[in-house]
């Protein structure tokens, strides 16, 4: 089953984002998990280990994704980390959330956000509440007009709040912004088949990292 899809699905509004996020933290105070408490400090990620010396993400910095394979690379990070906390942000959604339980990542930990033209806003409202351990967004037309000072107030609030956010590219460029600070890491993920087999295997292609 695919990932994307060309439904709209509006599950949260940016109108209704900030009471969302509101009655998600009153449910979590209750419910006394102390799993963000206890995070560590580096996220372990399998996919890594062929394609750098890195073993995992470093929590309160941006990875950036690019390729043909971005989501499901993303997703798989997401498969590893079940109790994580998610927020997955798009101006316009294309992810087919039922697609997600094919590939075991859990539904009921994801809030979905479909943002509009209000991603910059929704984005720093979701690290601000300090919810969530991965923050997933779709970059769109939003990003790729941002500029160093939007992404020195996205670095901040995600400093601050230990979350660690993925930046999934949608075009076909390297990169959102060529010479931003902000990211910390930048990965390309693609699908290649395997010689006289109908087997695809996924590569990483690590592009930068944090201290290179």
């Amino acid at each position: 089953m695919p990932l994307a899809s060309g439904r709209v699905l509006s599950h949260t509004l940016p109108n209704s984002l900030r009471p969302d996020l509101g009655a998600l933290k009153a449910r979590l105070a209750e419910t006394g998990t102390s799993y963000q408490q206890d995070r560590e400090k580096l996220v372990m990620f399998s996919g890594l280990r062929t394609a750098s010396q890195m073993q995992g993400f470093r929590r309160g910095t941006i990875v950036e994704w690019s390729g043909s394979s971005k989501t499901e690379a993303v997703v798989q990070v997401l498969r590893e980390h079940p109790q994580a906390r998610v927020a997955w942000l798009e101006e316009t959604f294309t992810l087919y959330p039922p697609a997600l339980l094919q590939h075991q990542a859990g539904l009921k930990r994801i809030l979905f956000v479909e943002t509009g033209n209000q991603t910059l806003w929704s984005l720093l409202q979701v690290l601000r509440s300090s919810l969530f351990d991965f923050i997933v967004v779709l970059g769109g037309r939003t990003f790729h007009s941002l500029n160093d000072s939007d992404f020195r107030k996205i670095q901040m609030a995600t400093e601050k709040s230990g979350g660690l956010v993925f930046l999934l590219n949608p075009s076909r460029s390297e990169t959102v912004q060529a010479n931003s600070f902000a990211i910390s890491v930048r990965i390309k993920a693609k699908n290649i088949r395997i010689p006289n087999t109908n087997e695809k295997k996924m590569f990483l292609t690590v592009t930068k990292k944090e201290g290179a």
